[in-house]
This record gives C-alpha cells, sequence and structure tokens, in this order.
C-alpha cells in the first residue's frame, strides 16, 4: 500500500488531493477486507507518454470527486 505522505500538501494542491485520495482508497480497502494480491513481481513502468495521459486521467477524477464533496 502507498503510506508515503510528503510535505507536498503544503505547497501543491493537486499532489495534495491526490494523497487524500489514495488515503481514503486505503482505508475503504482495509475496511472492506479486499484482499491485494501480492504476486511480488513488479510490473514494468508505463511508457512517459502514457503516464503522462494516466496523471491527467487521475487528476480530473480527483477534481471531479472533490467537486461533488463540495456540492456535499
Amino acid at each position: 500500500m502507498y503510506h508515503s505522505r510528503s510535505n507536498h500538501c503544503h505547497t501543491d494542491t493537486h499532489t495534495c488531493m491526490q494523497h487524500v485520495f489514495v488515503g481514503f482508497l486505503e482505508k475503504e480497502i482495509v475496511k472492506d477486507r479486499i484482499e491485494i494480491l501480492d504476486t511480488g513481481e513488479n510490473p514494468e513502468a508505463p511508457a512517459s507518454r502514457e503516464m503522462s495521459d494516466l496523471e491527467v486521467c487521475f487528476n480530473h477524477s480527483v477534481y471531479r470527486l472533490g467537486q461533488k464533496s463540495n456540492r456535499l
């Protein structure tokens, strides 16, 4: 699981929201007792273009979740 919390939250809103989102997912996984299979293998990192696309998609999703939570 991802547990690193850095000082980026003080300077970068997107990074902070990503940390909050990942923390939320971790808590839900533990709460729902979802088993994560660890094969001991590390998949290859995506190509830089694909990684950039994934980051844009992730940031958009985090933004939309933030907008929805603000309305509640």
